[in-house]
């Protein structure tokens, strides 16, 4: 990792943690963003980074001030990225945009993403709809992999970005905004973006 400090490193981590799951069914994801603490220290010298942070708890406080009323969103992420004729307008899977759209589950990805899950001694889930390509379990990965003390996180987090993260970075929120019918998709895929941008600056 380049010029990055401990904060920056529990910022991608915070982060991480939390376009996972805003990436998950809105109802679900309510829960976990309530619960989620944000570290102390969690800032960056990177302004994108920064900037990152207060968008993500400005949408985050439009769904919390929505729990009663979620339908519109659940909706949107249903077509998004769950089911829409004749698929899911925007695949959470980084195989679909390695393939521009040919392939989900491409062998060369998942096999190199379990062999990141080895090295860390993660369990491997079999179970073909938990692929390891799945977006918000790369975020998640991200996320875990900051919370490691060994040296070689650094080497895996640049793995993960520039061998996977990279692939989907720009496409995939490209496709949330051109496709979104909520204002908050719509945002999150701006937010996406940004997330791409603080990591390149900082990784």
């Amino acid at each position: 990792m380049v010029n990055s400090s401990n904060e920056c490193i529990k910022f991608i981590g915070y982060i991480s943690e939390m376009l996972t799951y805003m990436l998950i069914n809105p109802r679900e994801s309510i829960s976990f963003i309530e619960e989620i603490e944000e570290p102390r220290g969690a800032r960056c010298h990177v302004y994108s980074c920064n900037r990152l942070l207060s968008e993500i708890k400005e949408l985050n406080s439009e769904l919390l001030n929505n729990r009663n009323n979620t339908e519109k969103y659940e909706v949107d992420y249903t077509r998004l990225f769950v089911s829409a004729y004749p698929r899911p307008l925007c695949p959470p899977y980084e195989s679909y945009y390695a393939t521009r759209g040919k392939l989900l589950a491409r062998p060369d990805i998942i096999s190199d993403l379990r062999s990141i899950l080895r090295e860390l001694k993660l369990k491997i889930d079999e179970n073909k709809e938990s692929l390891p390509d799945n977006i918000p379990a790369e975020l998640e990965l991200v996320s875990y992999i900051t919370t490691l003390k060994s040296d070689k996180s650094q080497e895996l987090l640049e793995r993960l970005l520039y061998k996977h993260l990279s692939i989907w970075l720009n496409e995939f929120p490209k496709c949330i905004k051109k496709n979104a019918w909520t204002d908050y998709y719509k945002k999150l895929g701006e937010i996406i973006e940004l997330y791409g941008k603080c990591l390149h600056e900082l990784i």
